[in-house]
C-alpha cells in the first residue's frame, strides 16, 4: 500500500490452485450471456456492461481455463458466438481478445463458423466474423494440432 502498511488479502488456499463450481450455475451463465447478447447492442450502457463482464469474468484465467472448458458444447458455443457478434458488429476489441483467450478446440471453432450467416456471406458483418474466426484458427494452430480429438 502507499502508506507502507500491509494490505489484507482475503484469498484462501494455495496460490497455484483454484476451485470452481461444478456444474457451473445456469443462472450465472444466463447472466453472462445476457450481458453479451446483441439484443441491445450499440447502446452505451449495454456496451459498458459487456466490457465489464468481459474484463471481470471472461478474461480471467480462472474462468477461461477453469470454467469454460467444463461447459457443455452448446454453452461454449453460445459464449463464443456472443463474443464473436460483439467483435464483428461493434468492433469490440475486448470481445476479440476474450475470444482469442478461450481454449477453443477444432470442433468449437467449426461450430462457431457454422453459426456465421449463410454460405453466401451477404453482409460485411458475416465476412468480418469469418475473417476473425480464421485469425483465431491461425493464432491457435499449434494448440489445434494437438486437440483434434
Amino acid at each position: 500500500s502507499p502508506t507502507g502498511r500491509r494490505v489484507r488479502s482475503y484469498s484462501i488456499g494455495a496460490s497455484d490452485m483454484f476451485a470452481t463450481l461444478e456444474p457451473y450455475p445456469e443462472s450465472m451463465l444466463k447472466a453472462i450471456l445476457q450481458a453479451l447478447s446483441p439484443s441491445s447492442q450499440g447502446t452505451t450502457p449495454h456496451l459498458d456492461i459487456s466490457t465489464n463482464v468481459i474484463r471481470s469474468v471472461i478474461l480471467r484465467p480462472s474462468w477461461s481455463n477453469g470454467v469454460f472448458p467444463k461447459l457443455s458444447a452448446k454453452s461454449k458455443n453460445d459464449v463464443a458466438s456472443a463474443l464473436l457478434a460483439l467483435r464483428a458488429r461493434n468492433d469490440d476489441e475486448s470481445a476479440g481478445r476474450a475470444l482469442l483467450g478461450l481454449p477453443l478446440k477444432s470442433p468449437d471453432l467449426l461450430r462457431l463458423l457454422e453459426g456465421v450467416g449463410d454460405a453466401s456471406l451477404r453482409s460485411e458483418i458475416d465476412q468480418a466474423a469469418v475473417v476473425f474466426v480464421t485469425d483465431c484458427v491461425r493464432g491457435k494452430l499449434d494448440v489445434l494440432g494437438n486437440s483434434i480429438s
